[in-house]
């Protein structure tokens, strides 16, 4: 050791304070063997265990540098006091500064019976140096042990490790650590464009709002929690003030403590710090939780009122990974929380992986390198570290081609892990299908359970006791307990996790298995995918489940009818992406069937598009002021990414040769725009067909529409293909011709451009439901979510004229709407019921009263008028003369309501009232209304339609 580290030791030891120094000594003596450590004031005692007999040892703390004329009389007196008090005869006697000779033979001396030691500060460092030496990063002991735990357990705890195949010369998997490749999407203030900035771990690690991490199963989640959580512990050897605590939540934890997390975070601090320590008031804490996406939402919610609490009211940091972030961040609580995504592995990062795992054989790497590009499996299956994990052990242990399909790399996994099965001292298998039909049977019930909760050991077993209660069990010995404990604790594909949960070591076994149990065993339950695709386990099971067959043209069908049906946000998103990795296990299915899946995903993309531009009129929303093209881009790379598949490229090819054509004829904006969406995805580096882009924009009208060009452009920079540049001289040649309206689109927000000339992007449906005006399609629209409980409404709805509107652009539109009347669609206008709006709904012309004088229908169309009806409490505003009718949309809303807006204003006829004021400010207000109670009146009005529509809706009162 050199002077100056000598001398930097020296120092830190002399500044301990004294509980510090305390927590030093407890440190050492417990490394020595001691055992029931106490304090007493200045004096600490522990057990020393020897061979033949058990000691109790003291250590007395002095405070001052010593020498051999000061207080001996009083260190005498306090020896012998507590000696007296415990019978303890053998102390040590310990400080941070130097104890003199002169006071070690003074104290000797006056006390020649007892047993003397002296720990003074070269004592220390050097006890530090055999037993503590992370204590030099910093000087906090309870920190530090609690820090090398932590960072011991980040590979210990490893899924990996759990696998049968796996033993030592695995090792070095778990050491493999490739950076994955994080991305933080965001505004620019400044510019007003969208950001998608490649970041580093480290600026994770320096990151002071809350972060949303999120990526598909198997791309390092946890592992980057972890990772995160052992930065911020070497963080602390230069941080001077407060230093880091990271805590770890897995998800079965939090399930544990009744999803509590203070409690959860004090037990799993309680073996390292002292009562005394105010965590959160002498530490940044930041919680690293694990995946929560399989929770109910109140669950979610109980979580994230808990961690938006801790980050308030005690400065608690805290950093969640999710697989299905849309729907968390829907969540007002993460508001403030930065979006960071995980993205699949690149060619770069798999080779460097593999080079990892084959180090030193070049040979064997180049090779499973050609046999992951040969069989295109790097384009049919998400790269993740897991999956490249076991395909790199398959081929290590079989030198096995690597196969089409994640279920195919499942199957041989499978076949790879019971094959492999020793065979224990109690019981015999048969063979490894009643391995493999347990897993499967188990795979399903977690599956089919509330929140797929994992059993209890004592429940495992008596579900399988009352399985096989009437069949022949095939084990040659042993008896069904032997070989269920046989498969917790050898198969590494279940685990028993904290002593308790019979657990599947990775979530995609559970999927995997309960797919093959429907697969093969009972197919009447095929239905379940359906039924539950919108649950992440259940639709990835469906993925496992299609790429068994490959060709499941009823299944597909059936998926694709389900999530035609999907009316809330969260299914949109989910619908999304679950069609698009199920086509892809799906690839020898039918491609004008998958076609027809990639239209229905086109379509609910942009209800997701829609249902994310209501949101922004949503005070609370977090896209409040995301700017329209903003919000467009995302839209695109969300389906981008879930259909980015060399396997799609049939059925995208077939359905942009579809939307082409209609764009051609139409000119109209929203066939340009889901033309756009396929063929940026078509031009995407992992495809490769650039035709479809270069035919729209050297071909098509895309270059003459503000909205599109402007979209186009961003979108090219952020994927730069290698037709980049000839493709953006293109687009800029026009772009200066649209300086206006794309000045409007990056300037304004997109809640201020809603049912504007510029919101243009629609999804197919068959009803469009117009109005008189902006407030009272954004009243309607929000009414119909609330008294459905989240539904999307099944119409279109929109204002009449996009700028002044009322009922005389109403009644022009509906008398000029046929030739614009699409196949099977129906138009609904709805006119207030005051004098304008009876004088435009009674002139009609070519309509015929269809239900009580309130509803009117084209002689040769289906183009419906309404009259707004008279609800129960308000029938006195309907009045004989036309000119003395006031009932508007906000008559449907309660007195009490509209008084406390002060939107009432007496007219002459007794109890009547028109509706005064801004009614932009007032839709503004009723948009933060969430109860069904404020929007009952709206139900007759909404069933008036229903009944036009022929759709059978059920509404909360």
């Amino acid at each position: 050791m050199d002077s100056t580290n000598s001398t930097e030791k020296i120092n830190s030891l002399k500044t301990l304070s004294k509980e510090k120094l305390f927590n030093l000594i407890k440190a050492i003596v417990q490394k020595l063997g001691y055992s029931d450590i106490e304090e007493h004031h200045d004096v600490l005692t522990a057990n020393y265990s020897g061979p033949l007999s058990n000691h109790r040892h003291a250590f007395i703390y002095l405070d001052e540098k010593l020498n051999a004329s000061e207080h001996t009389k009083a260190y005498q007196a306090t020896i012998e006091n507590f000696s007296a008090l415990t019978k303890i005869v053998t102390f040590f006697i310990f400080s941070n500064n130097i104890i003199t000779k002169g006071f070690q033979n003074d104290i000797k001396n006056l006390l020649p019976n007892f047993t003397i030691d002296f720990l003074g500060r070269d004592d220390l460092i050097k006890l530090i140096e055999a037993y503590l030496l992370d204590f030099w990063k910093h000087d906090d002991v309870q920190l530090l042990n609690y820090e090398k735990t932590y960072c011991d357990s980040i590979y210990g705890d490893n899924d990996l490790k759990k696998l049968q195949i796996f033993n030592e010369k695995y090792d070095r998997l778990l050491q493999i650590f490739i950076e994955p490749t994080y991305h933080h999407f965001y505004e620019d203030k400044s510019t007003n464009t969208p950001v998608r900035k490649k970041v580093s771990m480290d600026q994770l690690v320096l990151n002071k709002n809350p972060i949303l991490l999120s990526g598909n199963a198997g791309t390092g989640k946890t592992t980057s929690l972890k990772k995160i959580g052992e930065l911020l512990i070497n963080a602390n050897k230069t941080n001077s003030e407060k230093k880091n605590l990271p805590v770890f939540l897995s998800i079965t934890e939090i399930f544990e403590s009744n999803y509590e997390l203070i409690k959860l975070i004090y037990a799993k601090l309680s073996s390292y710090f002292t009562p005394e320590v105010d965590l959160f008031e002498e530490y940044n804490v930041i919680i690293l939780i694990d995946t929560i996406d399989e929770l109910e939402d109140e669950n979610q919610s109980k979580i994230l009122t808990q961690l938006e609490e801790l980050h308030n009211k005690k400065g608690a940091n805290y950093i969640i990974a999710s697989r299905n972030h849309e729907k968390l961040y829907a969540n007002p609580i993460l508001k403030t929380a930065d979006n960071f995504s995980i993205e699949k592995f690149n060619n770069d990062q798999i080779k460097r992986f593999i080079s990892n795992f084959f180090l030193n054989e070049t040979s064997r790497a180049d090779r499973l390198l050609d046999a992951l590009k040969d069989n295109r499996i790097l384009e049919k299956l998400p790269i993740t570290p897991l999956t490249l994990s076991l395909i790199s052990i398959l081929y290590e242990e079989n030198n096995l081609e690597i196969p089409a399909t994640i279920t195919d790399i499942y199957d041989n996994f499978n076949s790879v892990l019971l094959g492999k099965a020793t065979v224990a001292s109690r019981v015999e298998f048969i063979d490894s299908s009643f391995r493999e039909r347990i897993l499967s049977l188990y795979g399903l019930a977690l599956l089919e359970a509330k929140e797929h909760t994992p059993m209890s050991k004592a429940e495992f077993y008596k579900f399988f006791e009352n399985y096989y209660k009437d069949k022949t069990i095939p084990i040659r010995k042993g008896n069904l307990e032997d070989a269920l404990e046989h498969l917790i604790g050898n198969t590494g594909i279940l685990f028993l996790k904290d002593g308790k949960y019979v657990q599947f070591s990775h979530d995609s076994f559970m999927e995997y298995y309960g797919a093959l149990e429907i697969f093969k065993h009972q197919r009447d339950k095929e239905i379940l995918f359906i039924e539950n695709f919108y649950d992440i386990n259940w639709q990835n099971s469906s993925f496992f489940y299609g790429g068994k067959s490959k060709d499941m043209s009823n299944f597909l069908r059936n998926v694709v009818d389900k999530v035609k049906k999907a009316s809330k946000i969260n299914d949109f998103f989910m619908g999304v992406m679950g069609l698009g990795y199920l086509m892809q296990s799906l690839y020898q299915t039918d491609n004008k069937l998958r076609k027809d899946g990639v239209d229905t995903a086109v379509n609910l993309n942009i209800q997701a598009h829609e249902a994310l531009m209501k949101i922004t009129g949503d005070d609370v929303a977090i896209f409040k002021n995301y700017k329209l093209p903003i919000l467009l881009l995302m839209n695109v790379f969300y389906f981008y990414e879930n259909f980015n598949s060399i396997t799609l490229r049939e059925p995208l090819s077939l359905l942009f040769e579809e939307y082409f054509k209609q764009y051609e004829v139409s000119k109209d904006t929203n066939d340009g725009y889901k033309s756009l969406k396929l063929a940026l995805t078509l031009n995407s580096k992992r495809i490769n067909e650039t035709k479809a882009l270069e035919s729209l924009i050297f071909n098509s009208n895309i270059t003459h529409d503000p909205s599109l060009i402007l979209l186009t452009d961003l979108a090219l920079e952020m994927e730069k293909t290698e037709n980049y540049k000839e493709l953006k001289k293109v687009l800029r040649r026009d772009y200066h011709k649209f300086s206006g309206p794309v000045k409007k689109l990056t300037e304004i927000p997109a809640s201020r451009l809603r049912f504007s000339s510029y919101d243009t992007i629609r999804a197919d449906r068959k009803v469009i439901f117009i109005t008189e005006g902006k407030t009272d399609a954004k009243i309607l629209e929000h009414a119909f979510i609330v008294l459905t409980e989240g539904n999307i409404p099944y119409w279109e709805i929109k204002p009449a004229g996009d700028e002044s509107g009322g009922a005389n652009e109403l009644a022009k539109l509906l008398q000029n709407s046929s030739p614009v009347l699409g196949k099977e669609q129906k138009y609904i206008g709805l006119f207030d019921r005051d004098a304008k709006g009876l004088q435009e709904f009674n002139g009609l012309k070519n309509f015929e009263f269809f239900e009580n004088h309130t509803v009117k229908k084209h002689v040769n169309y289906e183009i419906y008028a309404i009259c707004l009806p008279a609800i129960g409490d308000r029938e006195q505003y309907i009045q004989e003369k036309q000119v003395f009718n006031f009932l508007e949309i906000e008559h449907y809303f309660s007195d009490e309501l509209l008084d406390k807006h002060k939107k009432l204003k007496k007219t002459s006829l007794p109890g009547i009232f028109e509706i005064q004021g801004n009614k932009t400010s007032f839709a503004n207000e009723v948009l933060k209304l969430s109860e069904p109670r404020y929007f009952t009146n709206f139900i007759e009005l909404f069933e008036r339609v229903d009944k036009i529509t022929d759709m059978e809706i059920i509404y909360s009162s």
